[in-house]
């Protein structure tokens, strides 16, 4: 007995409290804990006793005494839920009444389900008390009592049962209950790994005592060695020990193994989940079968190509794929076990790999699954940093190099890591950043070039040759290979599994601003020039695109927008990586960090911080766009679109950073600029992204509260001049949604500023063009509601507007490119009763003095747009071109127009207008057919004096020769040209 206070404690925190929390796990649930002569005089506490039993899950409690509810909160709260009962008497009366009722016999103290029992096939082990607490100090003694028959339970508690079961909240004997219970599947290796334990026992003097179960996380491998353990002990009688996480101490299992022998004990088996080497567990079992122990070892591993290649029994795969009949068995489980028979599937996303459909349909297993990764990635690691410091040097070596490995004076192996020699226990060395990067990328679904991975993990070795590459990553199973590159030549390495790379960053990696690190090392160590650098530049770019805001992880990012900004322009600046496209995405990232900023994140920065990275963006914008003028950056049509278009996103996000800074003046300049580049931009293409950029500029202007009124016409006239560019009908589904989305914002904001006569008359005084147009787009803006039929009442709307604009026509203060187009709009719904562009085949009057009038139209709107042209109104001043008899003009005007368009616009073929009469019906047309030459057939048109293109397939049943006659043909127009196009389409082949 403890003489002072302090030795009480010791005693009680070092033996006391560790044998009374393993009560719970010894009685299970269901089994009786009796407790009796405990009273408040003893040294153990109640409530230290009571709090390690309690539990809905635990032992039922029998307490011999009274009044223990008024003694111990925690006991009051067991008898309330029925776990303990009071028992009034003495423990040995009740032990003589239960034998009178035959219900007790001393005699059955020593069944089988005793736990301190386990069963042999000639005999019993008895489990002494010294026996268990030598032995299981090192691993766990399966007993009788952890085979006992499962009782039944309600729906409740197995599905607490279940969750606890897949959870991973127990250890193995927990695993063993659940196999027991039903709650996992038994899988086809299985049956490989019962044959293999077999044979090793039938052979037991002659074999090497070990079985190896080797495969990936999550493919079943512990469930498999608990189902194992279970077979052994029912079927084969023979006695067990479980270690987990470790090889136990030999002394201890010696000990097991001699009283086991000495019970009469054919072997002891030793099952250890601990994946190790396959060495280890030959070299445990070597060395108790040098004492004369008879010993089987089964074991656990990782994949491994050494076990693959080997021809022994011992070594059993457990495949990370599920067979159709395992496939079926975990369907099953799900629902009769988790979904409680509501309907479940596995879809095409969940493929057979076993890992990702128990994450994805047992979320209990989640957590379990996550650390059994994390700890393969741990194993990977440590083998990694092992065979870093050990690299063979390379073949090829010179002379002089060569002849001093000989000598011993130069080593023959050596590191490849910069760090080998700094501690690793804080998992920052080399080692584990490699783990770390791939998995950061893998989790983007971007494999990794490995030469760009070794350049960012050191500078001794960039480039290993493939003796050195396969003497690293021999045997370790983390990763996955691919190439990569124009020849497919390069390396890359990849995670097994999206889905594994993202549970292994959740572990690794769960600061977000250690993830955006690693991520900018990866952007830095990029090199898009020399022999192998297609495969990182196409990492490069596919990183950033996934990085972006619009990626897959959506702004998960948004805190390392700005770090990536910084490190694309280091890459520019530093290292000489000068790609528009790059510098592009550099911009992009500055303007999404001044988004993320507006947006509440965690970036911290002022207006001023703010407007300093929009302008870095323009800059680098401006710096892109000079470079390809001048010929010393390579951009494709797609770039410097995209380009021209981030110039006006930025100029906007200018303006509207200035106008919150209360910096009105030069708000409204950057207005004006952003205003310039989106016109360029919508030029330079049909696409509705340019036009959206307009859209969301001005209406961001026009929430202004300090706008002048002037100055609040003048947006409300841009945003009606963009909204009429706009053909709602032809943009794609996700297009003409944001569209419909930002149109209703706008209007409602056109709605808000409630521009009145006042405000128009101060307009004229200062921007009449604008006014002008504002005056003439109220009178026509039934023109613009695309629902409404083009009718008389339109038409004549149509010419009251073109009669207005005309009126207002010649004078300086007319001459704004939103007036012509607006009055070319009315003009032709005036002259052709049809909206301009609004069909395919829409009528183009072949009258040439109606063309003539509508082509000064569209030169003067062209003249004024400059470069901000647009592909249509270039298209249209050619088509009324050719028709007014200039058909060498137009000629060089669409050739400019396809080279233009070519592989940019896929509408470039589309058939926009046909030559029409004056009822707007197609006009007929016949000729003589031309040889056919580069571009085809041809077609001489009688009585316009001109050729147009001809396609065969247009006239199935016409047999095209050189002279023969055409009849019966109308003439369209695209971007490449006049067509003949048949009166009467062929119907399509279904």
């Amino acid at each position: 007995m403890p003489k002072r206070k302090l030795e009480l404690l010791k005693r009680t925190q070092t033996h006391a409290t560790e044998l009374v929390n393993r009560i719970r796990e010894t009685a299970t649930s269901t089994g009786v804990v009796v407790v009796l002569g405990l009273s408040d005089a003893d040294w153990l506490d109640l409530d230290d006793l009571l709090a390690s039993i309690a539990d809905a899950t635990g032992p039922k409690v029998l307490f011999f005494g009274n009044g223990v509810a008024d003694r111990s909160a925690i006991a009051a709260e067991m008898v309330g839920s029925g776990q303990l009962m009071e028992v009034i008497g003495d423990f040995s009366e009740v032990l003589s009444r239960l034998e009178v009722a035959g219900r007790y016999s001393p005699d059955q103290a020593a069944s089988p389900d005793d736990p301190g029992r386990v069963t042999l096939g000639s005999g019993a082990l008895n489990i002494t008390p010294a026996l268990r607490l030598r032995v299981e100090a090192s691993g766990s003694i399966v007993d009788d009592e952890w085979t006992v028959e499962p009782s039944l339970v309600n729906a409740a508690e197995a599905d607490i049962e279940f969750r606890r079961f897949h959870g991973g909240l127990g250890g193995f004997r927990l695993l063993m209950e659940g196999v027991l219970k039903g709650f996992s599947i038994k899988r086809e290796f299985e049956s490989d790994l019962w044959r293999a334990v077999q044979a090793n026992l039938d052979r037991h003097p002659k074999s090497d005592g070990t079985v190896v179960l080797y495969g990936q996380s999550g493919t079943g491998k512990t469930l498999a060695l608990a189902r194992a353990a279970i077979y052994l002990r029912v079927q084969s009688k023979l006695p067990v020990l479980v270690a987990t996480s470790r090889l136990p101490n030999y002394q201890d299992v010696e000990v097991f193994c001699e009283q086991a022998e000495k019970a009469g004990a054919d072997a002891t088996v030793l099952i250890v989940d601990a994946n190790l080497p396959a060495h280890r567990y030959k070299d445990f079992a070597n060395g108790l079968k040098s004492r004369g122990r008879r010993i089987l070892v089964i074991g656990s591993s990782y994949e491994s190509e050494e076990y693959e290649s080997s021809n022994e029994l011992g070594y059993v795969h457990a495949p990370v794929d599920l067979t159709e009949v395992e496939h079926h068995s975990l369907l099953e489980l799900v629902r009769s076990h988790w979904s409680r028979g509501a309907a479940v599937s596995f879809g095409v996303e969940d493929g057979s790999n076993m890992l990702a459909m128990l994450y994805r349909h047992l979320s209990p297993g989640r957590e379990k699954i996550t650390a059994g990764l994390a700890t393969e990635a741990r194993h990977f690691e440590r083998q990694l940093r092992e065979r870093s410091k050990t690299v063979p040097v390379a073949r090829g070596l010179s002379q002089l190099a060569s002849q001093l490995v000989e000598l011993g004076i130069a080593p023959s192996e050596g590191g490849v890591f910069d760090d080998q020699n700094v501690p690793d226990h804080l998992a920052q060395d080399s080692a584990a950043k490699l783990v770390d990067y791939v998995m950061v990328a893998g989790r983007l679904n971007c494999p990794v070039p490995l030469n760009l991975l070794m350049r960012v993990l050191s500078t001794k070795a960039p480039d290993l040759s493939l003796e050195q590459i396969a003497f690293l990553f021999r045997d370790l199973d983390l990763f996955r290979w691919k190439t990569g590159g124009a020849e497919g030549a390069e390396f890359m390495l990849a995670p097994r599994l999206q889905i594994e790379a993202e549970l292994i960053c959740r572990r690794r990696v769960a600061d977000a601003a250690r993830e955006i690190a690693y991520l900018v090392d990866l952007i830095l160590g990029a090199r898009s020039t020399g022999v192998d650098s297609s495969a990182e530049r196409d990492f490069l770019f596919d990183l950033l695109q996934k990085l972006d805001r619009d990626g897959p992880r959506k702004d998960s990012y948004k805190a390392g927008y700005l770090e990536f900004a910084n490190a694309l322009k280091a890459l520019r600046v530093s290292a000489g990586v000068r790609d528009a496209s790059l510098m592009l995405r550099e911009s992009v990232f500055r303007r999404q960090a001044v988004w993320s900023i507006d947006g509440g994140s965690a970036i911290n920065a002022s207006e001023h911080e703010s407007l300093e990275i929009l302008d870095s963006a323009r800059a680098t914008i401006e710096e892109a766009l000079a470079l390809i003028e001048a010929g010393e950056v390579r951009a494709s049509k797609r770039t410097r679109l995209n380009l021209t278009a981030e110039r006006a996103s930025i100029y906007g996000y200018l303006a509207v950073q200035r106008q919150k800074a209360s910096d009105t003046e030069g708000s409204w300049s950057d207005y004006l600029a952003a205003r310039i580049a989106s016109a360029k931009a919508i030029a330079m293409s049909d696409d509705y992204h340019a036009l959206d950029i307009a859209l969301w500029t001005s209406g961001d202007m026009l929430k202004s509260s300090t706008l002048p009124e002037a100055r609040k016409a003048e947006v409300i006239a841009e945003l009606y001049s963009v909204l009429d560019l706009v053909d709602g009908h032809s943009l794609r589904s996700s297009q003409r949604q944001r569209f419909l989305e930002r149109s209703s914002r706008i209007a409602s904001l056109i709605g808000d500023a409630d521009l009145g006569a006042d405000a128009v008359r101060e307009l004229a005084s200062v921007a009449p063009a604008a006014a002008i147009f504002l005056v003439a787009r109220e009178m026509g803006k039934r023109m613009f509601d695309l629902d409404a039929e083009v009718d008389s009442n339109m038409i004549e709307v149509a010419r009251t507007v073109s009669e207005f604009l005309l009126s207002k026509s010649g004078g300086v203060e007319t001459e704004d490119f939103r007036c012509y187009r607006l009055l070319l709009q009315s003009k032709w719904i005036e002259l052709t009763g049809q909206r301009l562009f609004h069909e395919e085949r829409g009528s183009v009057p072949a009258n040439p003095e109606r063309a003539h009038e509508l082509l000064e139209i569209v030169r003067r709107l062209n003249e004024l747009l400059g470069s901000s042209t647009r592909n249509q109104e270039r298209y249209l001043e050619a088509v009324l071109t050719w028709i007014v008899g200039d058909a060498v003009a137009a000629v060089e005007m669409w050739k400019s127009l396809s080279r233009d368009t070519e592989y940019e616009d896929r509408s470039r073929v589309v058939r926009r207008l046909v030559l029409s009469d004056e009822s707007g019906s197609p006009k007929r047309f016949g000729g003589r057919v031309e040889g056919v030459g580069q571009s085809g057939w041809k077609v001489r048109v009688t009585g316009l004096n001109a050729s147009v293109s001809l396609l065969e397939h247009d006239f199935p049943g016409e047999q095209l020769a050189p002279g023969r006659e055409l009849q019966e043909f109308g003439i369209a127009f695209n971007y490449v040209g006049p067509i003949a196009d048949p009166l009467v389409r062929p119907a399509r082949r279904r």
